[in-house]
This record gives C-alpha cells, structure tokens and sequence, in this order.
C-alpha cells in the first residue's frame, strides 16, 4: 500500500505542475488521482485496524 500511495502522490506533483489544458483533463485526472490516495488511506487504515497482514 505504501509503495501505491507513493505512486499516487507522484503522480498527482506531477499533475499538479503540468500545464492546464482546454479540455479539463487535467483538473478531472488530479481528483480522480486524489480521489484514489484517499481509498488508498482508507484501506490501509482498514488493515491496520483489523490486523491485515497484506504487503505495504
């Protein structure tokens, strides 16, 4: 899970200094993007409360 939310976080730095464009793309791909690190929290919050021993 950490190494997806580290991808994540790059992945939105990177959004966030690219050059806006016409078509709102680039807003629509940010919150997706944020949208996705906040699942990606809530899941990793979720296995640590209930003793999840998957892969971080």
């Amino acid at each position: 899970m950490e190494q997806s939310l580290s991808s994540l976080l790059d992945a939105l730095a990177f959004l966030r200094e690219a050059s806006p464009n016409v078509e709102g793309n680039r807003v629509k791909a940010m919150a997706l993007v944020q949208q996705a690190i906040e699942q990606t929290q809530a899941g990793g919050e979720f296995d640590d409360e209930h003793g999840g021993g998957g892969a971080r």
